[in-house]
């Protein structure tokens, strides 16, 4: 059942809530003048925790917020595009844009910053975040200790505090542009990642991946863990499951011929897999979507 959580000033925001979920543990900032007229400010900031089948869309969107995830999937749709977020990758929900967020799997944790000010629009032209959705593998031994000390901010509110959030709310678009124009893979790591993109669907192991690379097993699980945060089998598991939930949105395919093209002979192994990775069977995900 669709929801309408607010509409307001040509934009509007409305979802689907499952039991208690989202859980929005957020700090507003009570300022005077308000955050919109100051050149930079953050307006909320806190911890959020999802599960499978929330969702949020908002029209014409009236905020600006930057949105870490820590833990579980995202698919986040801005731009006329669909991208899936696991974590340390940080997507950014555009002022003016239109935006739909869902959670996919059962336990999907997220750290959210909301931003406001005469010199937003002017910053994040500047440092080429405007038309940016997702950044991903942010610093996080970076960004995370600048969300930490802003939310202590916005839950103290010691004297003058307001200057030292706009500082940091600056310092911290700054590095997500730095991060942005840094983010390069090794050479071994693309070729490895080209390599599972073309032939997910087929079996593959971390061995005969390494040797394809022409390097040692025990380097590509170092260059997987050091850059991705995951293995080289988790990757492509990653991979068959983002291709068989578009399967199973685009088309009426039968679950056991989208098994097949991403990669499993077996369609109860298949289901098993995708529900551990979404938390639900495939059919139940396909029921789920076409309500929405």
């Amino acid at each position: 059942m669709i929801k309408i959580f607010s509409a307001a000033e040509g934009s509007r925001l409305f979802g689907e809530n499952i039991g208690k979920y989202p859980l929005h543990h957020f700090t507003y900032a009570a300022l005077d003048p308000p955050a919109g007229e100051w050149a930079l400010q953050a307006v909320f900031g806190g911890d959020d925790e999802n599960t499978a089948g929330c969702w949020r869309e908002r029209e014409n969107s009236e905020i600006f917020s930057l949105e870490l995830v820590t833990s579980g999937t995202f698919a986040v749709t801005q731009f006329g595009r669909r991208e899936e977020c696991g974590p340390g990758d940080l997507f950014l929900i555009q002022p003016g844009a239109d935006s739909r967020m869902e959670c996919l799997t059962p336990r999907t944790l997220k750290r959210t910053v909301c931003m406001a000010g005469t010199a937003l629009i002017p910053l994040l032209t500047a440092f080429g975040l405007r038309d940016t959705t997702v950044l991903r593998r942010v610093k996080r031994e970076t960004v995370e200790p600048q969300f930490d000390r802003l939310f202590e901010l916005l839950r103290r509110q010691p004297e003058r505090w307001e200057f030292e959030s706009s500082a940091l709310c600056y310092r911290i678009l700054l590095e997500l542009s730095s991060n942005r124009r840094e983010r390069r893979l090794p050479p071994l790591l693309a070729r490895a990642l080209r390599h599972i993109e073309q032939h997910y669907a087929q079996p593959l192991t971390a061995a005969g991946l390494a040797a394809h690379c022409g390097v040692s097993t025990t380097t590509l699980f170092r260059l997987f863990r050091e850059h991705l945060g995951r293995s080289p089998i988790d990757t492509v598991i990653r991979l068959r499951m983002k291709h068989a939930r578009t399967l199973l949105l685009e088309n009426r395919l039968p679950v056991k011929q989208i098994a097949e093209q991403v990669g499993y002979a077996n369609a109860l192994y298949f289901s098993s897999e995708f529900r551990r990775n979404c938390g639900m069977s495939p059919r139940e995900f396909r029921r789920k979507q076409q309500c929405y």
